[in-house]
């Protein structure tokens, strides 16, 4: 019985989405597993020892050896490999000629379209978008997403709770909270402290309508008015939860409460993008190239260059392009 629940509980936790439950039940069955071998060698001892001295029991004993040497070497390198291939696949299937469109600009106004080409690892990202002028000051928020616009997150989510098909599932959270990791790098910029000392919007503070929108779920445009400076920057952050790797994970930063919240945090920092928009010029297409990461928990507003422990967050967008209407 032990054996069987052992291997229904692995095949589950490879060929399905992580579950808490279904690692417990696994590592307690291999406990009851351990300690039921242990009594059947203490009570069968003398006869085991007996049978190995036949030269039948050594023959039968040699290939079994040799197989558990080889499962032993190689288990780790073919899980190793079979996740890889699972970690390549995309998470959301959505259509690859669909795009939502967030119309920022006016009726009759002369437009700048940032076009955002989604990658294998987007999943529901908090995305923002704002300006600058050409010495790094902040002009103005173009895009925040909802959530982090009305600085309302359910609590109490998990991995388990979070997936894609989860989210069609009616579920009431225990409590509300909010996302100073999500995008650390604009708030900081944008400058406008709350009563708790944290730049993260708040629901006493929120984001207007009028620049936040629903959370992505493909691709997508954001149209707003060309800007009456010639020349600006445009920037973009985001973030996705639960996009752990070997450097942010569940068992990283164990002192970091902001990290360990339960608000859709333990995963790779959120990414700023960036691109030089010149009205002047006749370049009517921009991209904007990656310039480095906010803090892992939103702790402070610097931008980190070292990009050497970022990984599958660099595929949420393919490609950001900026196209500059006449």
């Amino acid at each position: 019985m032990m054996f069987l629940v052992l291997t229904g509980t692995g095949l589950m936790s490879v060929l399905s989405s992580y579950s808490t439950n279904v690692i417990l039940i696994h590592v307690i069955s291999g406990l009851l597993f351990l300690l039921i071998v242990l009594f059947h060698l203490r009570n069968n001892i003398r006869m085991l020892l007996r049978s190995l001295k036949s030269k039948g029991a050594l023959v039968a004993l040699v290939p079994l050896s040799l197989i558990s040497m080889f499962w032993s070497a190689t288990e780790s390198h073919l899980a190793d490999w079979y996740f890889s291939l699972k970690r390549d696949q995309p998470i959301v299937k959505f259509d690859p000629l669909a795009f939502e469109v967030y119309d920022k600009s006016s009726l009759n106004s002369q437009k700048i379209t940032v076009e955002f080409l989604a990658g294998k690892h987007f999943w529901y990202p908090q995305v923002s978008v704002w300006l600058e002028d050409e010495f790094s000051n902040f002009l103005q928020t173009i895009f925040v997403s909802h959530s982090t616009a009305k600085g309302v997150f359910y609590g109490d989510r998990t991995k388990d709770n979070f997936r894609q098909h989860d989210r069609e599932k009616p579920w009431v959270p225990s409590r509300s909270v909010r996302r100073v990791d999500a995008l650390p790098y604009w708030s900081h910029r944008r400058g406008i402290q709350q009563a708790d000392g944290l730049y993260a919007p708040s629901r006493d503070v929120p984001i207007v309508d009028a620049i936040s929108g629903a959370t992505p779920s493909g691709h997508f445009q954001l149209h707003f008015d060309r800007d009456s400076l010639r020349k600006f920057k445009l920037l973009v952050e985001v973030n996705v939860a639960f996009d752990e790797n070997a450097y942010y994970s569940e068992f990283d930063f164990p002192d970091d409460t902001s990290y360990h919240s339960g608000a859709g945090l333990m995963g790779q920092p959120s990414l700023v993008y960036h691109a030089d928009i010149d009205l002047g010029h006749p370049t009517k297409y921009y991209l904007a190239k990656l310039q480095g990461h906010g803090h892992h928990s939103g702790s402070d507003g610097r931008l980190y260059q070292d990009l050497q422990t970022i990984t599958t967050a660099t595929e949420i967008f393919d490609r950001i392009l900026i196209h500059v209407q006449d």
